[in-house]
């Protein structure tokens, strides 16, 4: 049985406020710790679900969801070249735009490299590379070695 066009979108659109809610509530729990490593909880299930995405080829449509639940619920504009990562973290914390930008970075790194959701934060964390800022950087390095441009229309 097809769904109508209007009732998926409906569903779609609760999916992507579930998915909204339950990460904004991890990230407040996760800041309230205060542990000094308090967003890697957080950052290791935005990386697992856009992997999961990924997997299942529904990255495109998330990222189509999210976009318009950001300009509706959010009141916001976004560039319609954003990744999906992005898109995930900005609709769901309360960190700053700067914070914001290094944990996607570090997020990017480690799709670079392939690294499974289960040994994000082992990779994050890795003291002797230098950690989250460390990671963040490698990215940018990488990206301004020509490997990858900064505005690749929607790949995520």
């Amino acid at each position: 049985m097809k769904m109508s066009k209007n009732n998926s979108a409906m569903t779609s659109q609760s999916r992507i406020t579930k998915y909204v809610t339950e990460l904004s509530a991890l990230e407040k729990t996760c800041r309230n710790s205060h542990s000094r490593n308090w967003a890697f909880p957080y950052l290791m299930r935005i990386y697992e679900l856009h992997e999961n995405w990924q997997r299942k080829g529904l990255a495109k449509e998330r990222r189509a969801d999210l976009n318009r639940f950001y300009r509706s619920a959010l009141k916001k504009h976004s560039r319609k070249d954003k990744k999906l990562l992005h898109l995930i973290i900005e609709c769901t914390s309360a960190a700053n735009s700067k914070t914001r930008s290094t944990w996607v970075s570090a997020l990017f790194a480690a799709r670079l490299k392939k690294i499974k959701p289960k040994k994000i934060t082992r990779f994050l964390l890795n003291k002797d590379r230098g950690g989250l800022k460390s990671r963040s950087a490698e990215y940018a390095a990488y990206r301004k070695r020509g490997k990858i441009k900064k505005q690749s229309g929607l790949k995520t």
